[in-house]
């Protein structure tokens, strides 16, 4: 129930003896189960579910909730949560908003209705929902279990495998068998398989087995290690039960170190076998055989992919292109090295500004053409299709082939995760959260994905900070983000804080702005165009951009769609867009579908139904819906 209509004295005098009340019921501080709203509570298990969701919520967050419901029904300042959450002295306000922002879309609250929680401006928030009944502690144990989400019992994470070597080095080779087993476990119907980034990135922030499972909301776990003595290479693999610790299966596998490819074959084909068999999941897909690769060229591979995966374009992608490169070169029947240099070649275009874009490009194109020739359904040469048609510049097209390879890998959730981009991209947001909240259940820790979920959300009204998953993607060397940090901030009216932010980061930003309008990518006409929206700079920017894209010299990023749309010029915008493709095109599309000044002046363009039509987004709205802020006349066939 929302109370928000109650004078804050009648708020104090509900809230006083209930919650206190709840608090000495459970002997202490500690409050496992309450209901706040609509929206059931258990602390313990650091889980909200409301309306059929359910939420694993991280501790600093849960801790946000329980600080309010102790002065539940009063106002507590920003400065009093984050003191007393964080205790930081930067980055505080970051925080705090996004632990708001998740908490009301846990509780199925929003920025815009406020039933749950209520912001006072200038000040702080205060608790206002109704407070339920909570269990009594002599309640048996097996019925506040019933109360905890059901976390699906077949839902595997992959750790990352240890590597036990006299040098400590060559962690690749443990990442290239956990990825194995990934692959090989998402052929397996039925089964939930977390995402490679999130439980990588889990494992190496050392985290215990069980915080690891609950975070990712999966039954079970494998882990294992590597080791060689002389000529042997030992692996062990074992599945663990999160909820009791107790191993439901545990291998150990012996093999020539001089044919870690048969010895990864062997793994992964029997923990595809036994974690099934475990799991009670039939599995009967035959495993087809693959060529015998050379020791040195897959330990080249496997490093080349990990390479891959850092997405560091200073250091990390020129030697994954490097390596596989050398592995084609001599094994050109490899379609995994092909898929990977493709990635790699696409990924350059984003994460580095290079004057050889040109041949990354051509390079992406070719190495994904060689990976689909060898492997057309291989997982592994899903992504460079998909980057491959993003490139191409029809929606229409590239939202078939995610329906084909979703009909292909039914239950996975990358080619989800790619339909919910297109869907935002074409300004559906409810439908596109739809299947991008359900993908990223797999890969929660994404930047991708966060970004994209904060924005479609802030679209929507739901996020109050949205440019919080920006700095963070920003941070992990996505340069685009960082310019919507400012825009997002100077839209609302935090002028002074996107200023210090761009001041702090223009040199980091200098290679992307430098490569949109060359020489006029100064800081002072930068922060007048976007923050202080001086239509001067504007046009200034726009003919230099206009002027090296006619040129060719713009190389294809994000930023290149993103940018004409932060500086409110729509024809740069459509001119950059048919003109400069990129890896990334749904994700740029999502902004110009905001509540923006910039946007809105954008869709009211003339010229815009034209543009949409090139890109195919009528095609899409047929099928799954037409956005709200689309006047549907506007599109009709015309003879």
């Amino acid at each position: 129930m929302c109370l928000r209509s109650h004078h804050c004295c009648q708020n104090r005098g509900i809230w006083a003896a209930p919650v206190s009340a709840y608090r000495s019921a459970f002997g202490g501080s500690e409050l496992p189960q309450v209901c706040i709203g609509d929206a059931q509570v258990d602390f313990a298990a650091r889980v909200i579910e409301c309306g059929g969701r359910t939420a694993s919520v991280e501790p600093k967050v849960m801790a946000v909730l329980d600080m309010m419901l102790q002065r539940a029904g009063e106002v507590i300042t920003r400065e009093d949560l984050i003191k007393e959450i964080w205790d930081v002295r930067f980055g505080g306000d970051e925080r705090l908003s996004r632990a708001i922002s998740i908490l009301r879309h846990a509780m199925g609250d929003s920025a815009s209705q406020q039933c749950c929680i209520e912001t006072i401006p200038k000040h702080g928030y205060r608790l206002v929902a109704e407070i339920g009944d909570v269990a009594a502690p002599q309640q048996p144990a097996e019925v506040i279990a019933q109360a905890k989400p059901a976390v699906s019992p077949h839902s595997v994470a992959v750790l990352p495998f240890d590597v036990m070597t006299a040098s400590g080095k060559q962690q690749y080779i443990g990442d290239g068998i956990s990825e194995e087993i990934i692959n090989a476990l998402a052929h397996v119907d039925g089964l939930h398989v977390a995402g490679r980034i999130s439980t990588f990135a889990l494992a190496r922030a050392e985290l215990s087995l069980e915080d690891i499972a609950a975070k990712l909301n999966f039954a079970f776990v494998v882990e294992g290690s590597v080791r060689q003595s002389g000529d042997v290479t030992r692996i062990t693999a074992q599945l663990i039960c999160a909820d009791d610790g107790f191993h439901r299966w545990s291998e150990e596998f012996d093999g020539d170190a001089n044919d870690l490819f048969g010895l990864y074959g062997r793994v992964a084909k029997s923990s595809v076998a036994n974690i099934s068999r475990a799991l009670d999941l039939v599995h009967e897909k035959h495993h087809p055989d693959t060529p015998i690769r050379e020791q040195d060229l897959f330990e080249m591979f496997l490093e080349g992919r990990a390479a891959t995966h850092q997405r560091d374009g200073e250091s990390s992608l020129p030697i994954a292109i490097d390596l596989l490169g050398k592995v084609v070169e001599r094994d050109p029947t490899f379609p995994e090295a092909w898929a990977f240099l493709a990635i790699a070649h696409y990924f350059m275009l984003e994460y580095q500004h290079t004057p050889d874009w040109r041949e990354h490009l051509k390079q992406a194109q070719l190495a994904t053409s060689k990976a689909v020739a060898l492997a057309p359904d291989a997982p592994t040469t899903t992504v460079p299709r998909l980057f491959a048609a993003a490139h191409e510049g029809r929606l229409d097209a590239h939202a078939k082939l995610v329906e084909a390879l979703s009909e292909r890998m039914p239950g996975q959730s990358l080619a989800e995760f790619h339909l919910s981009t297109i869907l935002v991209g074409c300004g559906l947001m409810r439908q596109g959260l739809e299947h991008l909240e359900h993908a990223m259940q797999a890969e929660p820790m994404s930047h991708a994905g966060n970004s994209l979920l904060s924005s479609a959300r802030h679209i929507l009204g739901d996020v109050e900070d949205p440019e919080s998953a920006y700095i963070e993607a920003f941070g992990n060397g996505v340069l685009p983000a960082g310019l919507i940090v400012a825009w997002l901030m100077t839209d609302r009216a935090k002028q002074a804080e996107a200023l210090d932010f761009l001041e702090k980061h223009f040199a980091k930003l200098t290679p992307l702005l430098a490569n949109l309008f060359g020489p006029e990518a100064t800081f002072v006409r930068i922060s007048r165009a976007i923050i202080d929206r001086d239509d001067e700079a504007r046009d200034q920017l726009a003919e230099a951009m206009h002027q090296r894209i006619e040129a060719g010299e713009v190389q294809p990023n994000s930023g290149a769609l993103l940018v004409p749309i932060m500086i409110g010029r729509p024809k740069l915008f459509m001119q950059a867009a048919r003109k400069v493709s990129t890896t990334y095109l749904p994700g740029a599309l999502v902004h110009l579908w905001g509540n923006t000044r910039e946007a809105r002046e954008l869709r009211a363009h003339p010229d815009f139904p034209a543009f949409a039509r090139e890109l195919g987004m009528p095609e899409v709205w047929d099928k799954f819906g037409w956005p709200e802020a689309i006047d549907r006349a506007q599109f009709q066939v015309v003879t």
